[in-house]
């Protein structure tokens, strides 16, 4: 059916996308990569760039996370560095985007084992987060670059900034979302789990995790 799906829409990049993600999602991780490479190659210059963005940092995540990270990292570094040259006044979808350039080459270059360049590309995504005029989008991107960076820094023993860095981003979730909810919740988890000296539990400490299992 997904096959059918994408060969009835060749001429819309939003369907064959949505392919190539629900390939990902069933398991299907070669036949993602390819569909989502075929989008590129054959939307580059047809539609918006800011569209081809988005779209390459999807196909980036699937490399990152079932292939090869460090193909992600190659695919990501050119579009960090266009987010890099966007001036003047940028629309509120080039704000996020950019954040969210940033989140998934960070997430790349620590699966690569580039800790250094992985941390740097952190802070800069925190860097751009107050450019975001949606506060709870903000906090959204936010919980995911605190998680990172406390990854990192807790991997080079960092504990104190680590822990600083999630007890302001648990702040933070529950001042915009409140005590109750998913995304608050799971913060204070992780900054229970940090405190206790236990690894951290959220999704970037078993993307750690695994991360750790595949290098053993």
């Amino acid at each position: 059916r997904l096959q059918v799906a994408y060969w009835h829409e060749r001429d819309d990049l939003s369907a064959r996308a949505d392919v190539a993600q629900a390939l990902c999602t069933v398991g299907r991780y070669e036949e993602s990569l390819r569909a989502y490479r075929e989008c590129i190659r054959d939307f580059t210059g047809r539609v918006p760039d800011d569209v081809m963005i988005y779209v390459t940092l999807n196909y980036a995540k699937v490399l990152t996370k079932h292939a090869v990270a460090a193909d992600a990292v190659d695919v990501c570094e050119p579009l960090l560095e266009k987010a890099r040259r966007w001036a003047g006044q940028l629309s509120d979808l080039r704000r996020g985007l950019r954040v969210s350039v940033a989140t998934t080459l960070s997430y790349a270059l620590y699966r690569s084992g580039v800790i250094a360049r992985a941390e740097e590309v952190t802070r800069l995504g925190l860097s751009w987060l107050d450019a975001i005029t949606n506060a709870a989008v903000a906090a959204q991107h936010r919980i995911q670059l605190a998680e990172m960076l406390a990854v990192i820094l807790y991997r080079q023993g960092q504990t104190d900034e680590a822990l600083a860095n999630i007890e302001a981003c648990a702040r933070d979730c529950a001042r915009l979302f409140g005590d109750a909810h998913p995304i608050t919740r799971e913060a204070n988890r992780n900054l229970a789990g940090l405190r206790s000296g236990a690894s951290l539990v959220g999704p970037a400490a078993a993307r750690q995790r695994e991360h750790e299992a595949v290098r053993s």
